[in-house]
């Protein structure tokens, strides 16, 4: 009887102990997949160039950059060994994702035709990541020095103001004509246009006369002053 009971209460501490010990693993596993998601660091337009500080001369610090976009098969593949690399490489490069539905501002300046697309970022310059192969081993090795044997590209600058006003007029303006010039019938687009042709001579006019009348004005003053000044002269004679 006694062995017996000394038999269940050992099988019952080796069970604590597996069971421990599988709960162990798994806590484990669930700090390294934490620690992956967390190494990797989702940048946007407003707080990239504070962030990654990529065109500042003094920065010695890599990102290697994933873009991607949430419909992208490609980017799905290849976001677990995008972030399975952050965490293999840890405190040795800096790894950061941007949603280009979110920042098209980004992804136009960068020239992302191709989604993923991989960029590492060193010492002012960028490396496009060129191979189709982004299993974890591959990502590894580009980011650990594998990006120096690309060839460099210079970093583009943000749009300026006028760049932007411009692809808004480019992309409101022009191809909405250009879609209604497809898709309308003829004499709509051509009253249209016609109508903007008239629109436009019409405030050039106006503004021609705005600017002769402006002129006429400052002419007419610079006479006036010229007739006073003739006339404080001819009145000095006299007193003389």
């Amino acid at each position: 009887m006694i062995h017996c009971i000394y038999h269940h209460h050992i099988q019952y501490r080796m069970e604590l102990l597996f069971i421990l010990f599988v709960g162990i693993i798994c806590f484990l596993n669930n700090i390294q997949i934490t620690t992956a998601v967390a190494s990797t660091v989702p940048l946007s337009y407003e707080n990239f160039e504070d962030i990654t500080q990529i065109n500042n001369g003094t920065n010695h610090q890599d990102w290697f950059v994933m873009f991607h976009a949430p419909w992208c098969k490609h980017c799905k593949k290849t976001m677990p060994a995008f972030q399975k690399a952050s965490s293999h490489m840890f405190k040795k490069k800096n790894f950061a994702t941007v949603n280009i539905d979110r920042n098209q501002r980004l992804g136009e300046r960068f020239k992302v035709n191709n989604l993923p697309t991989l960029i590492m970022f060193s010492k002012g310059k960028m490396y496009l990541y060129r191979s189709q192969h982004r299993e974890l081993s591959d990502l590894v090795k580009f980011a650990d020095g594998g990006f120096s044997f690309q060839r460099p590209l210079s970093i583009p600058r943000d749009f300026t103001i006028i760049q932007v006003i411009w692809k808004i007029i480019y992309k409101d303006v022009i191809m909405t004509l250009y879609r209604m010039y497809i898709k309308a019938p003829m004499p709509t687009f051509l009253n249209l246009f016609i109508g903007m042709v008239i629109g436009a001579i019409s405030m050039f006019l106006i503004m021609k006369v705005a600017m002769m009348q402006q002129l006429d004005d400052i002419l007419n003053k610079q006479e006036r002053k010229k007739f006073r000044r003739k006339l404080k002269k001819a009145k000095r004679k006299k007193d003389l």
